[in-house]
């Protein structure tokens, strides 16, 4: 029997982990969680024990165990499986405390899949399945109560066929926690374009203490995965990993409820032959509770959309940390938040990229990009200490494709930071709903159109806005029921305009412009003014 777990694979999967969420949050992952030991012969005192070994062709195995304590354990070695229509194993255990431990390795033909359910209805149950060199692998774990399920698939052997699919699902209890690794052809958990979820699709864990682990990396080709946590200590972790040029990578992760966590990390050179083609894809949805998201993604190939990610996270805590290298990517941010419960704590703030400190609670969001195509950031925040930070960085970029950065902050005590080093960047940030408002934009690097524009609604607003380059724009508007408003643009090259506009109270503003056809208009409010 092939006892034989992964070793290596955590180091090629967490390699690019560290440095990137470093100056962010942090690191989460560190180690994958181990495979569940399973003894080789059947221990004493137990209640049923079945070991089967097959080899050949037309390979079908089916085991049905009732009662506690079971141990089930089926190897399918060098034959065709499932050449009937059936699965090649199934395995159904009822009671506490059962174990299954199914491997299948070169088995499969043309045309038949390699598959393998299992089905344990009660505590304490541990699945373990493995698929080895196989011909289209599946894999179908269902798990009711406190239980542990690890599958692989692959583990870096050619894959033969038409690449893998697993799901499984666990409901009904505390404490699960489940595994999946694959590096096999075509490899899939779950549809990331299915709406549902609940059912078995992908990764499904509903309610308590959830853990979920995926890692999909080298030795396939398109990789998809989708995790679903509905209920309580919910964490997440997916790492997809691949240096196909011609290949895609999806993933999903949806969290309702409670603690929520999520680490994704997409790496390696997709989508590069299809211009159109956005060769990495991430799609986090987290509502409600102590939401938190850390996000990487590195793709160097240079199709026109090689990366996009989105994050949408609703109600408490929020956070959400982003690191996007590539060619060209979009990133989109929704964080809501109306938390006065006390579940919501932090502030300090500061930052102002970066003097130190951050923290915040309940929204809260940094985003870094960098590529050598356009680079587009979306954010939305609604709701209490709302900060935001956006770095981008495409000074290579060919003319028209620039970076941009749109933020919109509504209610309580918004910052939002800027800095953008390309050519012809826009940036446009809109603070409305009122209270201690900050804004900066800072647009460096070979300027050339570069364009600004910040509105701030409220109260302590107070803007920044530094342009170097050509034919630079800045608009710069507070209005409506403002207070103590303070702004200064500043503008170095030709062509330059600022335009500010401040009405009521204590506002005051500096502009400064070097180089040819300067344009500046300033209107201020009858409060006290002043203007250099």
């Amino acid at each position: 029997m092939n006892k034989t777990v992964l070793t290596s694979v955590s180091i090629l999967a967490l390699s690019m982990g560290g440095a990137a969420f470093a100056q962010s949050a942090p690191v989460d992952p560190l180690t994958p969680t181990a495979a569940p030991s399973t003894a080789a012969d059947c221990p004493d005192g137990i209640n049923n024990c079945s070991l089967v070994t097959q080899d050949g062709t037309n390979l079908n195995t089916s085991v049905t165990q009732s009662g506690s304590g079971n141990v089930s354990d089926v190897d399918q070695i060098n034959g065709s499986v499932g050449t009937t229509g059936a699965a090649g194993v199934i395995v159904n255990q009822g009671g506490t405390n059962a174990t299954s431990y199914v491997l299948q390795s070169g088995t499969g033909i043309a045309g038949f899949a390699s598959e393998i359910n299992v089905v344990q209805s009660g505590d304490s149950a541990s699945s373990t399945v493995r698929q080895l060199n196989t011909r289209n692998a599946q894999i179908y774990v269902q798990q009711e109560g406190d239980n542990t399920s690890y599958l692989e698939q692959g583990s870096g052997l050619p894959q033969v066929g038409d690449g893998s699919d697993a799901a499984i699902r666990q409901f009904g209890g505390a404490g699960n926690t489940a595994v999946a690794f694959q590096q096999t052809g075509n490899s899939k958990i779950g549809n990331v374009n299915d709406q549902n979820i609940i059912g078995s699709n992908g990764i499904t864990q509903d309610g308590e203490f959830n853990n979920s682990e995926v890692y999909q990396l080298a030795g396939g080709r398109s990789f998809e995965a989708r995790t679903d946590q509905v209920g309580d200590r919910n964490d997440s972790v997916l790492i997809q990993r691949n240096i196909d040029d011609n290949d895609s990578m999806r993933a999903r992760i949806t969290q309702t409820g409670d603690d929520n966590d999520s680490s994704v990390v997409q790496s390696g050179i997709n989508g590069a032959s299809n211009a159109n083609f956005a060769g990495q894809n991430a799609n986090i949805v987290q509502s409600g509770s102590d939401n938190l998201s850390r996000v990487e993604q590195e793709n160097f190939s240079t199709g026109a959309l090689t990366s996009s990610l989105q994050v949408i996270q609703n109600e408490d805590g929020n956070d959400s940390f982003i690191d996007q290298r590539s060619g060209s990517g979009r990133v989109s941010i929704t964080q809501t938040s109306t938390d006065t419960s006390g579940i919501v704590t932090g502030t300090v703030v500061d930052n102002a990229i970066s003097g130190g400190t951050d923290s915040v609670r309940a929204n809260f969001s940094r985003v870094a990009q960098s590529g050598t195509g356009r680079t587009e950031a979306m954010l939305t925040q609604t709701g209490f200490g709302n900060l935001s930070d956006i770095r981008q960085n495409a000074p290579g970029a060919a003319a028209g494709l620039a970076s941009a950065a749109t933020v919109e902050q509504d209610g309580e005590d918004q910052s939002s930071f800027i800095e953008q080093n390309g050519t012809n960047d826009v940036a446009f940030v809109d603070q409305i709903g009122g209270s201690g408002n900050f804004s900066r934009i800072q647009q460096l690097a070979g300027g050339l159109g570069n364009e600004a524009r910040i509105d701030q609604d409220g109260i302590d607003g107070e803007s920044t806005v530094e342009q170097s380059g050509t034919d630079n724009t800045a608009n710069l508007l507070q209005g409506a029921m403002t207070s103590d408003n303070i702004s200064f643009i500043t503008q170095s090259g030709t062509g330059n305009m600022a335009d500010v506009f401040q009405t009521s109270s204590s506002n005051t503003s500096f502009v400064n412009q070097s180089g040819t056809d300067g344009n500046v208009t300033v209107t201020q409010g009858p409060a006290v003014n002043s203007l250099r």
